[in-house]
């Protein structure tokens, strides 16, 4: 196993309070772009569009839906596609449909992770602004308030994860199924189905390993 493949779920962003605060007093209005949505916790929350992951080294990329845009008087800026970097441990976003750049630097040293059949959830993990996006976003509004390493929020991501090698595929056992399932060939396809099974109970069982690498005191603290 190398890759697990990211399939839907979503990145939840609570704001810090100090943050929503500063940019009340700055006069700056933040509002949700696309398919982004506002979930009853008080989240701002970020469809999760696709990612891949590496198994053993967690390295890997996660791609969004949607977006933020933060407005005061007649300048507005919009952050969109956001994608978070496991391996660089930042967020980054299109920038007014343009160039992506780095956005928020994000905290992974004791997320909250857990799994349940086959979506994982990440929480507990703080984003704080980077330098970059802080002389942008002081540039753009005229200010000096936003500095590198101003808390913006905890973000949670619940995602769907599926092996990569059953994804896509024009060989091996899933690509096999669709082919016999097309041909009306059911016996065939019911029994690669239940080898298929078979395969996705091994797998469930290594994204288990996957939990304890991550956080490996989790299943301590859940006794």
């Amino acid at each position: 196993l190398k890759d697990v493949v990211l399939t839907g779920g979503q990145t939840a962003l609570a704001l810090d309070p100090g943050a929503a605060a500063a940019l009340t007093s700055l006069g700056v209005t933040p509002a949700l772009v696309g398919a982004a949505v506002a979930n009853p916790d008080g989240s701002l929350g970020f469809p999760v569009t696709r990612g891949r992951v590496n198994a053993t080294t967690l390295g890997g990329t996660i791609d969004h839906g949607g977006g933020i845009s933060l407005t005061a008087g007649a300048t507005v800026v919009r952050l969109t596609d956001f994608r978070i970097d496991t391996k660089a441990a930042q967020l980054t976003a299109v920038i007014n449909g343009g160039a992506r750049a780095a956005i928020l630097d994000l905290d992974l040293a004791a997320p909250k992770v857990t799994v349940d059949g086959t979506t994982i959830t990440v929480g507990n993990v703080p984003g704080t602004l980077t330098q970059g996006a802080a002389d942008a976003l002081n540039g753009a509004f005229g200010v000096t308030a936003f500095t590198k390493g101003l808390k913006l929020g905890v973000a949670r991501a619940i995602i769907g994860v599926v092996i990569a090698e059953f994804i896509g595929s024009t060989a091996g056992i899933g690509y096999l199924i669709g082919i016999l399932s097309s041909e009306f060939a059911i016996a065939g396809a019911v029994a690669l189905t239940l080898v298929l099974m078979v395969t996705a109970m091994v797998s469930m069982k290594l994204i288990d390993l996957l939990q304890r690498r991550v956080a490996p005191w989790y299943r301590e603290d859940a006794a």
